[in-house]
């Protein structure tokens, strides 16, 4: 059972079998987080890659980009976040934007990419009334190079897609219109909501219960899996009901323990986030610190989740039989699909080290 959350500050948990494996705080700040979209200033190059460049993205803030297509020095551009700072590392930029909505995904400066269904629609006819849906969209909102008719196109009447699809288009089509009328002036002109984004994913949830009036209007309003429940009169949000707080102080601590008695510490460092696995009060025969090392790896799993750990991950786990590290792997990589990121569960190193990668977000 995987259940999503939003309460009223927009703020999200995502449950699954009842246990807390994603958060995230809606903080409307300055700083840079994937998917903003920024109105940019090419300001120089990279020495030896000539496809690379640095950006000033505004407000004192830099950026670098990979794929600046032939822009000159000094030019401006529509930008989005593929990467956001962290550490020393600066944002990372493409050039081009998507914008992921719950029925469509637009595109803007992306060359002719013109209309797209999702493969996961299979009958011919909806494709076909969908893909003439796309070309009229395209067609009334001109700033649009290209839109991806999504799966959740499939799931509702075409009244309501035509109404949902036409709006989200819009919407991204006045972003352009702001950047093509506007002083060009670095800066950003469209932050990600974690809620909206996640809110595109709904496919994948069993259960959606949103606090926020406006969020559910906007964006799933006549979903059956979506229950709209407003804060209730004593102030008690659906949070405080699902105890998130109380999961949340409990698990992000840089000590998180195990049922088993058992516990891991996380580090993150600069170029890597170093997880070591402790017996704690565990201590027994070997087939029990093989079940603490599979504890210790459902555990690790939900952390670089609920974390968002991205990037490298080294994990020290307890002595290791061959047996119960293949059972880890099985295990990682089975939980790993779970994540809507990016994973890959590298395997064991040749110190007995277990080698992680998860994509930054």
């Amino acid at each position: 059972m995987r259940e999503l959350l939003i309460n009223q500050n927009e703020d999200i948990a995502v449950l699954e079998d009842g246990e807390l494996v994603e958060y995230k705080e809606f903080v409307n700040d300055e700083m840079p987080t994937v998917g903003d979209v920024y109105v940019a200033r090419v300001t120089d190059f990279l020495p030896g890659n000539p496809d690379a460049c640095f950006l000033d993205i505004g407000k004192g803030m830099t950026g670098f980009c990979s794929d600046r297509k032939n822009m000159r020095q000094g030019e401006i551009g529509l930008f989005q976040v593929e990467v956001a700072p962290h550490g020393l590392k600066q944002t990372r930029l493409t050039r081009g934007v998507r914008l992921r909505a719950p029925f469509t995904v637009c595109m803007m400066d992306y060359g002719n990419a013109g209309v797209s269904i999702s493969a996961k629609i299979k009958p011919i006819p909806m494709k076909r009334v969908l893909k003439d849906l796309g070309e009229k969209i395209l067609e009334a909102n001109s700033g649009l190079t290209g839109i991806i008719m999504r799966t959740s196109c499939s799931q509702y009447d075409f009244d309501c897609v035509e109404h949902k699809a036409n709006a989200e288009a819009k919407a991204l089509n006045n972003y352009f219109n702001a950047f093509k009328n506007a002083p060009k002036n670095p800066g950003r002109i469209y932050k990600v909501n974690p809620s909206s984004d996640m809110l595109a994913l709904y496919p994948w949830f069993d259960s959606i219960i949103v606090e926020n009036e406006r969020v559910f209007k906007d964006c799933l309003e006549g979903n059956q899996r979506v229950r709209y429940v407003p804060i209730g009169q004593n102030g008690f949000s659906i949070f405080d009901k699902k105890n998130i707080p109380g999961m949340v102080s409990k698990l992000l601590g840089k000590k998180v323990y195990l049922k088993s008695g058992a516990n891991i510490m996380i580090d993150k460092t600069e170029a890597l986030t170093v997880i070591d696995v402790n017996t704690g009060k565990a201590v027994g025969k070997s087939s029990d610190i093989s079940k603490v090392n599979l504890e210790a790896i459902r555990e690790i799993m939900r952390q670089l989740r609920l974390r968002n750990i991205g990037g490298a991950i080294v994990c020290d786990m307890i002595g290791t039989t061959e047996e119960n590290r293949q059972e880890m792997l099985e295990l990682a990589r089975a939980l790993a699909v779970r994540d809507m990121v990016k994973v890959k569960v590298h395997g064991f190193t040749e110190l007995g080290l277990l080698e992680i990668s998860r994509k930054r977000t």
